[in-house]
């Protein structure tokens, strides 16, 4: 019997033990990565952190600190694509945050597009001008899109005309049954 609680004195303390290894210095190594730009170091700690048992909100708000920090790298260099899914995820985490707010809202709803991406595409097309297999230069170009867009207004042009058409014809038909 004096057997039991001294085992369960000992269980209770190798588990606080085990829980109490992720240290304020390991947090601070977390921070100085982060600061440091070092996103797939802190994304290892982190999934170090969790290993060790860390307590659920403390490893929440480490990772979305992360989420930040990585989405703020990303918006700095333009690639507003790339960094979105990180300010949503820490948007959801933290709605009150009136930074990620502020990023989120600029970003949500358009249609983004990482720019180093897209003028390495244009570099890319342009050094390839010479060999056989050639891309058209004007993909990006200002005629293409206006080539696009004047399909699509033919489209809904014709798409207007024909629901006039119907409005008129309905019209004409009530007229005429009015008057009978």
């Amino acid at each position: 019997m004096t057997k039991n609680p001294i085992l369960l004195s000992i269980l209770f303390f190798s588990i606080s033990i085990n829980a109490q290894e992720v240290s304020e210095e390991d947090i601070f190594q977390f921070r100085n990565l982060l600061k440091s730009k070092k996103f797939h170091d802190a994304e290892v700690l982190i999934e170090r952190f969790y290993q060790l048992g860390m307590d659920e909100p403390k490893l929440e708000l480490l990772e979305t600190e992360l989420w930040i920090e990585k989405a703020d790298d990303l918006y700095s260099r333009k690639q507003y694509k790339s960094a979105f899914p990180y300010y949503n995820n820490a948007y959801i985490r933290w709605r009150t945050n009136p930074k990620i707010k502020e990023r989120y809202d600029e970003l949500a709803g358009k249609i983004l597009v990482d720019e180093d991406t897209q003028a390495n595409i244009r570099k890319m097309l342009k050094s390839n001008k010479n060999d056989e297999t050639t891309v058209p230069s004007n993909i990006f170009s200002s005629k293409t899109m206006e080539f696009i867009n004047s399909e699509r207004i033919e489209i809904l042009d014709n798409r207007v005309w024909n629901l006039s058409m119907l409005f008129s014809l309905s019209l004409l038909t009530n007229i005429i049954f009015f008057f009978r």
